[in-house]
């Protein structure tokens, strides 16, 4: 990878870089499938000559039945590719994710799924954790008739740090320090192939310093083969 510009006036920049992935079918001798990929990439910007790297690496099992995945990445301060975007900077990721998914022959159910995803972020000029957040989804039903129950009573677990004051909303500032809160929610999708169809999805519980609610849903007619309002 190789760019060079920038989209600002008068500005330049240059980001090199190269990653590698390599798979294979045949994990352990038989039929299952892993998935190992790593990347480097650094950032040539005017005045900045260290901490402009990004690099990282993660395996990935991704297998009917059993899911399962690493990743570790870390994106330096100085970071910044003139032609793109990094979400955070000053960061390390951790994230570890496995999932259980059975296909059982009863209640018309094509397959279940059952998640926990883990993701935590540490900052690297202070070597404190920054953020992490559990994603646990215990029950995740699809159905051979195309409906699902996508997710039913997931709980979100969240730990975020503020470094400096946050507005997180017009004259609503948090604090610099630690907050702590877990949120839920279930959803709920009908098949599309229905001549009415549609989905809900409600998420509710603690955010921040406060309690937030969150309703989002949708509905769609089908008239085959040319009409569809949603």
């Amino acid at each position: 990878l190789f760019t060079d510009g920038d989209p600002a006036p008068g500005g330049s920049g240059r980001t090199f870089g190269a990653d590698v992935r390599l798979t294979t079918s045949r994990f352990l001798g038989g039929s299952r499938n892993l998935d190992v990929t790593g990347y480097v990439a650094r950032s040539l910007n005017a005045g900045v000559s260290d901490n402009d790297w990004s690099y990282g690496a993660s395996a990935n099992y991704p297998n009917d039945r059993f899911d399962a995945q690493i990743a570790i990445r870390e994106v330096q301060e100085n970071f910044e590719p003139a032609l793109g975007f990094v979400q955070r900077d000053n960061v390390r990721m951790l994230r570890v994710a496995a999932s259980y998914n059975p296909r059982p022959d009863f209640l018309g159910i094509q397959q279940m799924f059952h998640d926990v995803y883990f993701t935590q972020l540490t900052r690297l000029d202070v070597g404190e954790v920054e953020s992490w957040d559990i994603q646990v989804t215990p029950l995740d039903w699809h159905f051979n008739s195309g409906d699902s129950l996508h997710s039913v009573f997931d709980f979100n677990p969240t730990y975020e740090r503020l470094f400096e004051p946050f507005e997180i909303s017009p004259g609503v500032v948090l604090q610099p320090g630690e907050y702590r809160f877990t949120r839920f929610a279930s959803t709920f999708f009908s098949a599309a192939r229905r001549p009415v169809s549609g989905n809900v999805s409600v998420t509710w519980g603690n955010y921040w310093s406060g309690q937030a609610e969150q309703v989002n849903t949708s509905l769609a007619y089908r008239l085959p083969p040319w009409f569809r309002l949603s």
